[in-house]
């Protein structure tokens, strides 16, 4: 709790010394007011989200991309997919990314080693909080902070470390499958060879006859009888 409240004064006190922060904090709480001002960014974001619909425009067929809202291939990238596929895109956009989450978690607690737990848990809690922030400030639940949208946004850059970082993610999951399988083959009993047996003094006749012991003759034990 108190390391909340250090790190909530922290940003009161970045924005009070930065104009634009401070009209971006005040513009989220008053986001009705000067709708072509501190709030036009949101309000253009909105705006093509709600015009999607239930299924959208169609692909490519955004017209708010066109000048209307800035930067939205990078930052309100969200806005347009909205506008373009509605509410169903942008929920399969959430599912998508609320999966990979878990899957970060998962792998993390299934890890075999420290180091593995720490690789992906630190991956998840990266791409996750991007996630959360990028679609909290285009929905308005969060002041516009430039933060992209992981594997959406435009540059490539963020994409090559996005796809390492996943591929590293993949690394530590298959890392825990393999220790798995070999614990479960460590633990699994062997069963005994056919024609052994436990009791002592009796060994298989096959082994007998391969040390050079032969069996007499039926016939010889009858006359010796």
């Amino acid at each position: 709790m108190k390391v909340t409240a250090g790190i909530a004064a922290l940003g009161l006190l970045y924005a009070k010394m930065q104009p634009y922060a401070m009209q971006r904090f005040s513009g989220l709480f008053n986001q009705g007011s000067d709708l072509l001002g501190k709030n036009y960014q949101l309000h253009q974001s909105k705006i093509a989200i709600s015009s999607g619909g239930m299924v959208g425009k169609g692909f490519g067929a955004s017209t708010l991309k066109y000048g209307a809202l800035p930067n939205p291939h990078t930052d309100f990238i969200f806005s347009i997919l909205g506008e373009e596929f509605g509410l169903l895109g942008t929920t399969v956009v959430l599912v998508l990314f609320s999966l990979l989450i878990w899957f970060g978690i998962r792998t993390a607690m299934r890890a075999p080693d420290v180091t593995g737990k720490l690789l992906a848990l630190g991956i998840t809690t990266w791409i996750g909080t991007q996630a959360f922030i990028n679609i909290a400030s285009v929905v308005g639940l969060f002041p516009v902070t430039g933060v992209p949208l992981p594997f959406l946004s435009y540059g490539g850059t963020a994409l090559l470390a996005d796809l390492a970082a996943v591929g590293m993610l993949i690394s530590v999951a298959k890392t825990e499958s393999t220790t798995t399988k070999s614990n479960q083959h460590s633990t699994t009993p062997r069963e005994p060879r056919s024609g052994h047996r436990s009791a002592r003094g009796t060994r298989p006749v096959r082994q007998l006859v391969g040390a050079g012991w032969s069996r007499p003759a039926q016939g010889s034990q009858r006359r010796s009888r």
